[in-house]
């Protein structure tokens, strides 16, 4: 493939510093690639990097390769799409080279190309009308979604996250104090996006509020719950449920959990062997959907529904195709004191 298209982005080791950062200013990316006169990778220098190095006392006629990071992330040729979404999801990489066996770029890959463009429309749904029992005396009279952390509502979170990846179509689900939270929201626009509401005149489940939704063919509902903190890709989770060609997709989370015992493993009577306080890996519900039409549909209006036993049905019915996406982003359910106090430790700085 010609690299012309990225010229902008690459540096032989012998420019300078100053020869970087006009790249930079021109091709607005925040990075370029240092390599050889027949391409071959040998590193990486970011913005950061430049500016750290005039810090440290370097001028602007230090060599590229006094300045670069040896050891870029790179995906080698024939490329895996699925690695190169885990790499965009899973690291705060934006641009990944790509490269032959022999280590020359061939290609570059943006975060930017991870959009929304070849997907069906995605309508958010956030579940907001519970009680959340678990953190009173703190959610008596406040819903659990406006419930602060760091310098915004658990809410504007999840909006926040939605509005970074394109999804702009929002429906939030509203219950207890419901008016608590139409008056935060309004219509979305301080936000750029455009809310509407289901109202819960009586408590329908963690699913049953969906019986309301009107969803289109060339739609999927993203189902979030309304205490989750978490900076979960949803376009790469709409593309894993699209790829799969599947009904409902499943967010999962892996926690390990260590028995606090020694576990002796038995054949018959016969001791085979024996662990000492083993960890255990379990994949648990991690509280966000994505549902086809045809999934949607079989959820009925006015009926109270939770996800436990909808999922359970499904499955029992073998009728639909069921996937299970695994999240492997920041990702905190708010249920308990201790959860919110955590979150609340871990997120002060966040905007």
């Amino acid at each position: 493939m010609s690299l012309t298209a990225f010229q902008d982005l690459l540096v032989t080791p012998n420019q300078t510093l100053r020869d970087v950062f006009v790249l930079l200013n021109k091709n607005l990316k925040g990075i370029v690639f240092v390599v050889d006169e027949h391409h071959l990778l040998l590193g990486s220098i970011t913005d950061g990097d430049c500016r750290r190095a005039i810090l440290e006392g370097k001028d602007l006629s230090e060599k590229a390769s006094k300045v670069m990071h040896a050891k870029p992330t790179v995906i080698k040729t024939p490329v895996d799409e699925n690695e190169v979404q885990r790499l965009f999801r899973t690291t705060r990489v934006r641009q990944i080279p790509i490269v032959d066996a022999a280590g020359h770029i061939v290609n570059i890959r943006f975060v930017e190309d991870n959009t929304l463009l070849d997907l069906p429309e995605i309508r958010a749904v956030i579940m907001a009308g519970g009680f959340g029992k678990r953190l009173l005396p703190l959610t008596e009279k406040t819903p659990k979604p406006l419930l602060k952390v760091g310098n915004q509502t658990i809410i504007e979170g999840i909006i926040h996250n939605l509005r970074s990846q394109g999804i702009t179509d929002i429906t939030v689900s509203v219950g207890f104090e419901k008016n608590q939270i139409r008056d935060f929201l309004g219509d979305g626009s301080q936000w750029m996006v455009k809310i509407s509401y289901l109202e819960e005149n009586e408590p329908l489940g963690t699913l049953g509020p969906l019986g309301g939704l009107e969803l289109s063919q060339n739609q999927m509902a993203l189902v979030i719950n309304g205490d989750l903190i978490t900076e979960v890709d949803y376009v790469a989770m709409a593309r894993f449920h699209t790829h799969h060609k599947a009904d409902i997709t499943v967010g999962v989370r892996k926690i390990g959990y260590e028995i606090p015992y020694g576990v002796i493993n038995t054949l018959g009577e016969n001791v085979v062997s024996l662990s000492e306080k083993p960890l255990v890996d379990f994949n648990i519900n991690a509280g966000m959907y994505l549902f086809s039409t045809a999934a949607k549909t079989l959820i009925k209006p006015h009926t109270p529904l939770q996800a436990t036993d909808f999922i359970r049905d499904v499955l029992s019915d073998k009728k639909l195709n069921i996937r299970a996406f695994s999240i492997t982003e920041y990702w905190l359910d708010i249920g308990r004191p201790e959860e919110l106090k955590l979150a609340r430790a871990e997120r002060i700085d966040k905007p």
